[in-house]
């Protein structure tokens, strides 16, 4: 299976992968982090660090938005267990605030 899409920011990578399945094609979505360990030998990682999330948040995001245009099914009635939501600062704490479609 060959990757349909790759979104990259310095070792970070969403790579977007189509599926076909009683006709039908859905999109996944593998996510690494590349580095190189003590002796130079690279290796691939799902752990970020804090100053990695901005790149993550970045191709993530890019895939996402890839996966949902290719997608004519991707929405709540295909996905109802898929909810968006942002996060809300305020003086008072933290507040999560659905999104509507």
């Amino acid at each position: 299976m060959n990757p349909e899409q790759k979104y990259s920011a310095g070792g970070i990578t969403a790579t977007v992968w189509a599926n076909t399945k009683d006709g039908k094609t859905f999109h996944n979505v593998s996510f690494d982090k590349r580095y190189k360990d003590k002796e130079g030998n690279w290796k691939s990682t799902n752990s970020l660090n804090v100053t990695d999330l901005p790149k993550a948040i970045m191709v993530l995001g890019k895939a996402f938005e890839y996966a949902a245009l290719k997608s004519p099914n991707t929405n709540q009635e295909s996905s109802p267990e898929v909810h968006q939501s942002v996060t809300n600062t305020s003086a008072s704490g933290l507040t999560r605030m659905p999104l509507v479609a």
